[in-house]
This record gives C-alpha cells, structure tokens and sequence, in this order.
C-alpha cells in the first residue's frame, strides 16, 4: 500500500477557482492517466464530489469543540498554504467521505456535477472544522483540496 503522505510521484498543482480544477478535469479526462495514491480516480473524484456537496447541503457530523478551536486558528494556513496529506478521517467523517469503489466515469460525472452546483449555487453550509466561511473562503478550501486528491493522478 502506498503512503500518500510519503509518495514523490505527486504533479504539483494550483487552483485559484473551480474553472482550473475543471480544465484539469479536462486535462487528466483525456488520458493516458495513472493514480499513484490508495484511491483509484472515481474513488477521489467520489470524495472530492462529496466534500462539494455537504459545502452547499451541510455535513452530517459535529467535530469535537478543541477541533473545532484549532481548525479557527489554523483556517488561512488551509486556505492558502498546500493541503497536507496523509490526514485520516475517523468515524462519521469516514462514513461521509471514503468512498467505496466508484467507476472513473461515475466518480468523473459526480464531481463534475458538485463543482457545476458549487458554482451556480448561493448558499453554503458552515464547515465542521472552521466554522463559518465566505463563499471565496469555500472556493479556495475546495480548490486546496482538489490540489491535494488530484495531485495524485499524473497524465
């Protein structure tokens, strides 16, 4: 099993808007394409999908009141800086955002559809770890998380 946390076969990626990660959809879409993480391809864009969703429809679990503190204290170093990997989701979160095996296709088509509504769509839902955030402050947290997941499916 590879170690995301330890794996240099990474692509070094920026988004400053959902518009990159969808033409980087487009890029990785047309293949040849290999993944070097844990996840397949549906698999992370199965978890990415659903991390869109519960932004705009609310996520079905409550962190910890000292989490929650020090995600407040750590929010700007998650929306600007690089998203670390290796962190471990436990409990509800795993339920909510480990996928099972999803289709290329299919994990594809759900991502598409998520970033589609992340862009149309008005309302957000506060984040279990940082609380309260702008709809800028949710388009760069999507976009440092689709940095980390999709660094990991080189073209």
């Amino acid at each position: 099993m590879i170690d995301p946390a330890k794996t240099a076969e990474r692509r070094q990626l920026h988004f400053n808007s959902p518009d990159d990660i969808l033409a980087d959809l487009d890029r990785i879409d047309r293949g040849p394409h290999i993944t070097t993480a844990t996840w397949t391809g549906g698999q992370i864009f199965e978890h990415l999908a659903r991390f869109v969703d519960c932004s705009l429809d609310g996520f079905p679990m409550k962190l910890p009141w000292w989490m929650r503190a020090a995600g407040r204290l750590f929010k700007k170093k998650f929306l600007k800086g690089p998203m670390p990997s290796g962190i471990k989701n436990r409990g509800e979160a795993a339920d909510a955002f480990h996928p099972g095996p999803t289709s290329w296709d299919d994990g594809m088509a759900h991502y598409r559809k998520s970033l589609a509504r992340l862009r149309s769509e008005v309302q957000r839902k506060p984040s279990p770890l940082f609380g309260e955030l702008t709809r800028d402050e949710w388009e760069q947290l999507h976009c440092r998380h689709a940095e980390l997941h999709l660094s990991f499916i080189k073209t």
